[in-house]
This record gives C-alpha cells, structure tokens and sequence, in this order.
C-alpha cells in the first residue's frame, strides 16, 4: 500500500537518483515499474471513480490539484493540499476493489469488448507490454510482485489524424482477432496474471496526457516518450549473430528487431549491413522504434523480405545513411522513420504503403529521387520538409490528402505534378520552395491553405482550379515572378497577405463571386497597372493594395461601402480614382502618399473622411467633398497643389492640422455653420491664406484683428 502514497511525493515520482544512475538493476526496473504501474492506475482511477463512488468527493480531486498548482506554483505543495483533503485508508480500499473487479471481469472475456476507447487521436505514444517477469496488479497493491511465469506479447498503437484525415502511424500495429485468443499466448494461468493484464494493457495507456503536464510543471526532466519506454525498460529476447548482439521482442511466431528504446544493435553498425532475416529461429517481421536510431556511421542497410512494418523514427539521426531499399513486403512506415538522415539521396516507396506520415522523410537535405507507391493515399505533415536536393515530385493519383508543410523548403524543386484527387492544398505545403516555377494543381482542389506557395519566387504562373472557393492567408506571398492571376467564380474571400510581394504580378482577374479582399492581399505588387473588380465586392481591408506603385486607373466596385486604412497608400502610379455611389467612409491614409491623383470628387454617401486620408498627394488641385460631416487629422496634409477647398454645409467637425503643409492653398470657403475645429489646421500655410463663410452662419468666433484660426477671415457675399 505505501507504493501508493509514495507516488504522490515529488521525490519518488520518476525522480529516483539511484534508479537514474543504475536503469538495469532489478530494484531499480522494480521501483520504476511500482512508479508507473500505480501512479498510472491512480490517474485511470480517478477518471472512473466519481461515477462508481458517488459522494467520496473523487471528482473535485485532479481539480484541486491543478487549481492549486495555478495558484502557488508548487507541485510539492499543490499535492500536500490534494492530499490532506482524500482520506487515504478509504481511498486505498476503494481503488483495490476497483481494479480487482476490472482483473474479475478481465477473466471473463467481455471486458475487451465492453471497454470504451482509452486514448484519444490527438495522443502521441506507444505503450509496450512486454515480457516481464512481476504481477503488475501485486505491485499495485503491495503483494508479492514475482510471478513464475509470464510473457507479455500485445502491443498497442496509437493514430493520429492528420489535418486531412488521413492517418499517421505513429510505431508497430499488432492486430488482434478474437474474443481472448492472444490473451491466452500472451498470459498463462493464474488469477494474478489476469490482474497484470489489466494494469498492463488498460492502466498503463491512460496516464500519457497527466504524466505530461506533470513533466511540463517541472516535476522531472525526461520526456513522456522516454518514460515510457523506460517504465518497460530491461525487457527483449537477445540474439548474437555475426558479431553483433541483436535486441528483440517475440510477437507469436515472429520477431520485431528493437526494443522501442534506442539502437537495437550492439556494437552500433557501421557501413554497409544486413539485418539477418531470423533472430531465434523466428523470421524477422518489423523493426522497432528508434532500432537503427543515430548509427552515424552507417552508409548503408539491407533488409529481408519478411519485413512489413518499419517502426517511427527508426532511423532517426543516421547522417550517413545513403542506401535503404526498402523491401515490396513493407506496408508501413512509422512518424519521422528517415527524420534528418541528411546523406539520403533515393527513396522507392514499396507498393503497398497507403500512409508517408508526419516527418517520413523530413530533413534528408540530399535526396534527390523520390518515387511514390500507387497505393499511397496519405502524406503526412512536413513529411518531406527541408529535402533541397529534390528537383521533381509527381504525386501519384491514389493520393487523396497532402499534410501542411509536406515539401516546405524543398529549395531546388523545379516542378511538381499531383495527379491525385486531392481537395486541399495544406498550408505551407510548398512554402520556401524557391526554385518551383510551375506547379500543376488538380481540378479537385476546393481551398488554397495559409502561405501555401509562400516564398516561392520562381513561380510564373499557377492556374486557379474553377473548384476552388478559398485562398488562404499568404498563400501566394512573396511569389515575386508571378505575372498573372485568374481568380474563380467560386472563391468568394481572398485573406489577407494572400498575394503580397507579388512584384511581377501585372494582371488580377476577379471572379464574380469574390465579396471581400482581405488586409495586405496585394501589398507591394508593384508591376500591378489595373484592377477590375466585380460588382459582388462589398469589403477591401486594410492596406489590401497599398504600394501597388503600377495602378494608374481605378474604379471601385458600386457596392463597396468602406474603404479601410492605408487600403491605397503609396499607389504613386495612380492618376484617376472613381469612388463608388454606395460609399460610406473614407479610411485612414487611404490615398496617403498617392503623388499623381490630381482631382478627388466624393459622392454624397460619403459622411467620413479619415486621418492622412488623402495627405501627401502632392498633386491634387481640386477636390468635390460632397455631404461629408467629418474630417479626420491631417486629411490632407501636405497636398502641395491644392488651391481653393470649398467646405460643404454638412461638415461638423474638421481635425487638426487638415490642411497642414498645403503650400499654395489661398482659399477655402465654408458653406455652413462653423465646425469644430481641432488645434493648426492651417499650419504652415501661406499667411494670405482666407476663410470665408456665408453671412447668418453661426459660431465664428473671428477675434478683433479679423482673424479666425490665425489666417484672415471674412464673410462672403454669396454661396462660392
């Protein structure tokens, strides 16, 4: 019973120096087997308890503790205040019960079929039952822990969807048919063998989530993947075979080269080598996690033909791996399985591997020839990140999902060809590809991930499929050689940053579904020399065209009824502007900056002209301000050319410095009631600069020199 209390301490919970200096001494496997085995059946306890022990308060105790933790910090203290509130000798008695009636029920055969999923997609990990030789259920309970006779022969796996829904293997399947038949190879007879099961195969999948959030707070250093494999560390058949001492563990009649937990041969190889087609008299099948992981010297490796199952990350980190011919048995590959082997430079992926997941070949910065099986439906995310030397890929049909970042920073890809029915293009699944030029993409696609083709500054030309009805943010950012763009009817948004730093792009198209063009869409495309837009365009965000310096003509959609902040700043190029009937508001610094617009004229719907809006636009002489009511600061600062402004009666309010830095503004006449007024509208204007307003107007306040805001004043005879 005191193994219980002992994990909830901060110094035994994996932390154990004696353990961590002597891994393979039998107290040390014995104490990290009680750490795991209870503190897990804890966890799993605990998520069941407050339904079958209503009223003992188990449900308010993983809360308190995390509450707790939130408040002071301190995992030491936070389970002292867990602790004080459980009364420990019921708490004992209640979760022996539990698990003694979940070994009962094991015995009978239905458990496995009644039991709900324990682990959740989301979860990363494998969890290795293996030959042992303890009763994980005496552990537990502070029995006798040795058993005479048990062999652990099942192993779990666990999926993750990728964002497409494909599935990504993240170690070895193992299925298993029928009621209890693999229960009977995997244990033999005694009641406590059944109850090692039950902690084995049901506690030890249900703690992942707990044990790292715990490992995240500070309470320990190592990974939940390193806990894992240790908690099941020290076990696996030996095999001595050409100098070599081979690790592996019997699954039925066959054999899985490794352990999970690192390199399965000792010494590690080097060169070229042959994995032996049998270990034990038993054909080898599959190789483990991590089996070849980090053998820096080998160059080259040969496998039998019995292998279908190659395990995650098991070649992890061989940096001068250059050969791996994968066998046509193979038909399946673990998450990261070629993960940064940088010497790669050919991959034959084997016929009937349906799934490349997550970091498959990630970082292998030499491979140079990938062929793809016709039964791949799935590529992972950034399954192919990071490999430079690739020139070509030609996705094969049968792919139906590509994951985000899948060939990012695959710098000297020139071409790529999806022949599959693919319906998303993940985001920055060719992000950074800067050799890409022509990328053909299939008629099926619906949507353009976020910064899909970001960076890709060789690209000239890419045709929108008709399908497609959405464009992500940055998709297209920063494709500098870009020309040409033919927008579909069925897109109906484009986000933000979606073409930005397009400098070569010198035609847009928009189809006639398209009702808003989000902020920086267009930024800084610079070789842009006129827009079309069609009349369902309702919104323009932010600076969506700002720096476009080629726009010379502009005519904005009739429904558009907001222009946004700096939405055509610095569009220096553009000499005539056409707003739109519906318009409502002008935004800040719309049009700053726009040095050749000579003549603005605002329809009447206009109430509001915002800060900068038209500052800087050295070459405006005349502007129609329409009906507006407000005008923001500085609105038109520093437009050199403008000569006379007639204010209209509408107009109530009028920022600071307005007509700020307007060197040869002579006049501006108001035709209503004076606004308010902010502080040097006239700033740093002529000083023969005059108002005028029209007699019975009201609120002008001129003092004794005849003077109203530091410029000359008058009343005028008639309406200007």
């Amino acid at each position: 019973m005191h193994v219980i209390a002992e994990v909830f301490t901060v110094q035994d919970f994996y932390l154990d120096k004696e353990m961590e200096r002597n891994p393979k001494d039998p107290i040390a496997a014995l104490k990290r087997a009680k750490n795991y085995a209870a503190a897990w059946g804890i966890i799993y306890f605990l998520r069941e308890a407050p339904a079958l022990y209503p009223g003992k308060g188990y449900e308010t105790i993983i809360p308190l503790y995390w509450e707790t933790l939130q408040k002071i910090g301190d995992p030491a203290q936070a389970t002292k205040v867990v602790l004080d509130k459980i009364n420990m000798s019921s708490f004992l008695e209640d979760l022996k019960a539990y698990f003694l009636a979940q070994a009962a029920a094991r015995a009978t055969g239905n458990e496995r079929r009644r039991k709900r999923r324990l682990v959740t997609d989301d979860e990363h990990g494998e969890y290795l039952p293996r030959e042992r030789r303890f009763d994980f259920a005496a552990l537990m309970f502070g029995e006798d822990a040795y058993v005479d006779d048990i062999s652990f022969a099942g192993r779990a796996t666990v999926t993750k969807k990728d964002h497409a829904g494909g599935t990504v293997q993240n170690g070895l399947a193992q299925e298993r048919d029928g009621d209890d038949a693999d229960d009977e190879t995997a244990l033999r007879d005694g009641d406590g063998l059944n109850r090692a099961v039950v902690v084995v195969t049901v506690v030890l999948t249900l703690g992942l989530a707990f044990a790292w959030g715990w490992r995240r707070l500070g309470c320990g250093r190592l990974s939940v993947l390193v806990l894992l494999f240790s908690a099941s560390g020290a076990i696996g058949e030996l095999a001595e075979t050409n100098g070599y001492v081979f690790t592996y563990r019997v699954i039925g009649d066959a054999a899985v080269l490794g352990a999970g937990d690192g390199c399965a041969v000792d010494p590690k190889p080097e060169g070229k080598f042959t994995v032996p087609q049998t270990l034990g008299g038993l054909p080898v099948v599959a190789l483990d996690a991590y089996a070849f992981a980090e053998c820096e010297e080998l160059t080259m490796l040969e496998l039998p033909k019995t292998v279908t199952t190659i395990g995650a990350y098991t070649f992890h980190s061989c940096q001068k791996l250059k050969t791996v011919p994968l066998p046509e048995s193979v038909a399946e590959i673990g998450v990261g399985v070629f993960f940064l082997c940088s010497s790669l430079e050919a991959v034959t992926i084997p016929p009937l591997v349906k799934v490349l997941p997550d970091w498959a070949f990630g970082r292998c910065f030499r491979l140079k020839t990938l062929t793809m099986g016709k039964a791949v439906r799935s590529i992972g995310n950034d399954a192919f990140l990071g490999c430079a030397a690739l020139t070509g890929v030609t996705v094969p049909e049968s792919v139906v999902s590509i994951g985000d970042r899948a060939f990012k920073w695959c710098s000297g890809l020139k071409a790529v060809n999806l022949e599959g029915p693919v319906t998303v293009i993940g985001d920055e699944i060719f992000a950074g590809c800067v050799a890409l030029s022509d990328v053909a993409l299939p008629d099926t696609l619906t949507l353009i991930g976020e910064g899909a083709f970001r960076w890709c500054s060789s690209l000239r030309h890419s045709t929108i499929p008709e399908r497609v009805t959405g464009i992500e943010s940055g998709a297209f950012y920063g494709c500098r050689s870009l020309s040409a763009l033919e927008i579909p009817d069925a897109v109906t948004e484009i986000r933000h940053d979606a073409f930005s730093g397009c400098l070569g792009l010198e035609r847009a198209e928009f189809g006639d579904g398209l009702t808003a063009i989000g902020d920086h869409a267009f930024y800084e495309c610079h070789a842009l020399s006129s827009l079309i837009f069609p009349s369902s365009l309702t919104v323009i965000q932010e600076a969506a065209f700002s720096r476009c310096a080629g726009l010379f003509f502009l005519t904005l959609p009739p429904r558009l009824e907001t222009l946004e902040k700096r939405v055509f700043r610095e569009c220096t190029g553009l000499v005539s502007v056409t707003l739109p009937p519906a318009l409502k508001t002008i935004g800040e610094a719309a049009f700053e900056k726009c040095a050749n617009v000579s003549s603005i004229t605002l329809p009447s719907s206009v109430t509001a002209v915002g800060a900068s809006a038209f500052a800087g636009c050295v070459s405006l002489r005349t502007v129609d301000l329409g009906a507006v009511s407000r005008i923001g600061r500085g609105a038109f600062s520093g437009c050199e050319s403008l000569g006379t402004v007639a204010l209209p009666a509408s107009l109530t309010s009028l920022g600071s410095k307005a007509f700020e830095k307007c060197s040869r503004l002579s006049t501006v006449h108001y035709a209503g009631d004076a606004p308010t007024v902010g502080a040097d509208i006239y700033a740093l204007t002529p000083d023969e600069l005059t108002s005028y307003a029209l007699p019975g107007t009201r609120g002008w306040k001129a003092d004794t020199s005849g003077e109203w805001r530091d410029r000359r004043f008058h009343y005028q005879a008639s309406e200007k």
